[in-house]
């Protein structure tokens, strides 16, 4: 019997299906799970699945080789050595660090004057602020207050030995130290200078 269009393929599949031919015909089409266990249980199968796999995987391996590895190597590279460094960066990196310094010394320069004005509302000796000016204003002004605090103990300690001693008897002579150096002398002594 000729079937001339699909129509009529179905119609004699629907008719006939309780026909052993029909039934050996349907039974032996293709579907998912015949070829998952055509593949698990049939020698050939199992060759061409393992063919297939390692055949992907090859190519993914290629792919990773070609497209990810050399930057991941160029990369680690660069952190263990350094001196490997792009033009580019090395510029960037050299601006930078200029900017810090730059930062650094304008900070430097407003501790300083601020240490001046606070020394010089305290009647602070200034040419030793630079000895404490710290990395910050807050540090600044915690040396200076210290060194407030210090000159007060010496000064006081200095008049109470005065006043203990009960009489005073000028130095003889023409070259005698003024106040001034006197003090100056004293403080350098203090801080060791």
């Amino acid at each position: 019997m000729a079937i001339e269009n699909f129509n009529e393929i179905t119609e004699y599949f629907t008719t006939n299906k309780d026909s052993e031919d029909v039934k050996n015909f349907m039974n032996g089409l293709i579907n998912v799970d015949k070829v998952k266990n055509f593949l698990e249980t049939n020698e050939e199968g199992k060759q061409y699945l393992q063919t297939y796999g390692d055949k992907r995987v090859t190519k993914g391996v290629e792919t990773f080789k070609t497209n990810t590895l050399p930057k991941l190597i160029e990369e680690e590279i660069a952190k263990r050595n350094p001196s490997n460094k792009d033009p580019r960066e090395i510029k960037l990196e050299q601006a930078l660090a200029e900017i810090d310094k730059i930062k650094a010394e304008s900070l430097k320069k407003d501790l300083a004057n601020k240490a001046l004005k606070v020394a010089t509302e305290k009647k602070l000796p200034s040419d030793i602020l630079n000895y404490f000016i710290g990395s910050d204003e807050e540090t600044t002004m915690n040396n200076l207050t210290a060194l407030e605090k210090s000159l007060e103990t010496y000064t006081q300690s200095v008049k109470d030995d005065f006043l203990k001693s009960g009489t005073h008897i000028p130095p003889k002579g023409d070259n005698l130290p003024t106040t001034e150096e006197q003090a100056q002398a004293e403080i350098n002594k203090c801080f060791g200078l």
